[in-house]
């Protein structure tokens, strides 16, 4: 199941489509009917769906698991919170096994086909972190920066429910689908299927906001729930349209975070990247902790760091050379990270970690 989620096959065409019929022998008013209901999910360029059974058999999965799955999710999730780096705790909700293939599946070969929005930079391949922020880089630029308040929650299943009807499926498929990829009528932080939903649910949220800026002569990437704009002036007016825009779809902004820096500012942070210097670089804060970390474990070793610590985690060097990767990935030319990483490397062999 795993790998025919993550492989996109082939799909029929309609003239591939009405040959079936004909070699099955199904009568020719039947077979108009179907390739009715066909033709706008062909040129939409998705998987042809005709009902709840036939979506049993390409997830599958028995109609009493999937009948199951749709009419009480909360028995397929386990629920747990993790601290947010702004504080307080995020509540995952985390599918198990058997949905979470059905919910990528759905991901893969249904949302993943459609294109999202350019100005999308997050849950798309080939692009990072780095793809979001190189629009705004540019020391003489003013960088306004939003966030989306409880973005995958304001995602509701009726609207997924229209979403998927706009492809096409009917309205038994429509339910089924959006049922599969919902929790307590939303979507849920933790599911595969929900970054690439929201994206394709937030297309006309960006077309509109990319026109917007646009006008004002400025960049707009969105990264999940964070929104940013910059260029040589931010207007008043942009703040009210934007609010505006979020709210007619669906949305609400997050005003805690709201954030304007102006050309002079020593920290643009824009999703976790510091932009100020008009290159990439870790935030000073992020850098000074690692830094500290790599000078306790050079100079008093490894073992008596983590004795220190009083860390008991198996896998401490793994994320730190993850972390110590992450900062690579941002200043890929930073001699000093690759020292570190080459140090923690050497760690990792001696003390058989990651």
């Amino acid at each position: 199941m795993d790998r025919a989620a993550d492989t996109l096959e082939r799909l029929p065409t309609l003239n591939e489509w009405k040959s079936h019929f004909r070699s099955r022998g199904i009568r020719p008013e039947l077979s108009k009917e179907y390739v009715s209901y066909i033709k706008p999910l062909v040129k939409k360029g998705v998987p042809v769906i005709f009902d709840f059974r036939h979506l049993c058999e390409l997830l599958g999965r028995t109609p009493h698991f999937l009948g199951r799955a749709t009419c009480a999710p909360s028995y397929f999730y386990r629920t747990f919170r993790i601290p947010k780096r702004s504080g307080g705790l995020r509540e995952i909700s985390s599918p198990y096994p058997s949905l979470k293939e059905c919910q990528r599946w759905i991901a893969h070969q249904i949302v993943s086909r459609l294109a999202s929005h350019p100005a999308a930079t997050a849950y798309k391949a080939g692009t990072s972190i780095l793809s979001n922020v190189q629009p705004h880089l540019g020391e003489a630029s003013h960088v306004l920066i939003v966030d989306i308040k409880d973005f995958f929650p304001s995602i509701s299943k009726k609207r997924l429910v229209g979403w998927f009807a706009s492809l096409g499926y009917n309205y038994e498929v429509s339910v089924a689908l959006a049922s599969l990829c919902t929790l307590n009528g939303h979507l849920p932080q933790g599911s595969p299927a929900s970054p690439y939903l929201s994206n394709a649910l937030c297309r006309t949220l960006d077309n509109r906001l990319s026109s917007i800026a646009s006008s004002f002569g400025l960049a707009y990437t969105r990264y999940a729930d964070d929104m940013c704009f910059s260029g040589a002036y931010i207007p008043p007016s942009l703040l009210p349209l934007v609010e505006s825009v979020v709210s007619q779809s669906g949305f609400a902004l997050n005003r805690k975070k709201t954030r304007l820096a102006r050309p002079s500012a020593t920290s643009k942070v824009v999703t976790g990247v510091n932009i100020a210097s008009g290159t990439p670089r870790l935030p000073k804060g992020r850098r000074r902790h690692l830094a500290h970390l790599m000078h306790f474990i050079e100079r008093f070793g490894y073992l008596s760091h983590k004795a220190k610590l009083k860390s008991s985690d198996a896998k401490y060097l793994l994320r730190l050379r993850g972390q110590l990767e992450y900062w690579r990935m941002i200043e890929p030319d930073n001699q000093q990270v690759g020292r570190y990483i080459a140090h923690v490397t050497q760690l990792q062999i001696i003390h058989g970690d990651g």
